[in-house]
């Protein structure tokens, strides 16, 4: 994967609010489960819920769902959370976002008020300051059903 860069990153974020009206976005994050034989005295350290052995593919896509940052080999008893958490990128993203060259906040169309640019990815990830998942429920408000229908 190429390092990302500033102009990179806006790219990444323009797309965003572009195609998807998501301003501030830098990425989605999620990780699969990749089949495989099980290896030899593997234990249940592959042995994942579903009940198959597996390595977990953790990326990072923009907004037309291409690689930004992939880390594949994981053992698949982890949570995908803590696979990021666990990776370069993910480790990098929660403590020190400069190293990776993202962009500096910026304010959201029609706010003066500048807000970080975020990843999002689904609720096991948990939400953070730069790590957006979706409202949780059934009977959410407009504006939060609007907010996960975009997510």
């Amino acid at each position: 994967m190429p390092k990302q860069n500033l102009s990179c990153w806006m790219k990444i974020s323009d797309e965003f609010l572009r195609k998807w009206n998501f301003p501030n976005c830098l990425g989605a994050v999620d990780g699969k489960h990749i089949r495989m034989f099980a290896p030899n005295n593997s234990g249940s350290m592959d042995f994942n819920y579903k009940k198959f052995f597996s390595n977990i593919l953790m990326a990072v896509v923009d907004a037309s769902y291409k690689f930004v940052m992939v880390t594949i080999g994981a053992h698949s008893s982890n949570a995908d959370p803590s696979v990021f958490a666990a990776s370069n990128f993910g480790k990098a993203w929660k403590q020190c976002p400069q190293q990776l060259k993202v962009p500096a906040d910026h304010c959201l169309p029609g706010t003066q008020t500048p807000q970080p640019f975020v990843l999002v990815g689904d609720e096991a990830f948990g939400l953070s300051y730069n790590l957006l998942t979706p409202y949780s429920g059934n009977c959410l408000p407009t504006s939060e059903r609007i907010f996960n229908y975009r997510y």
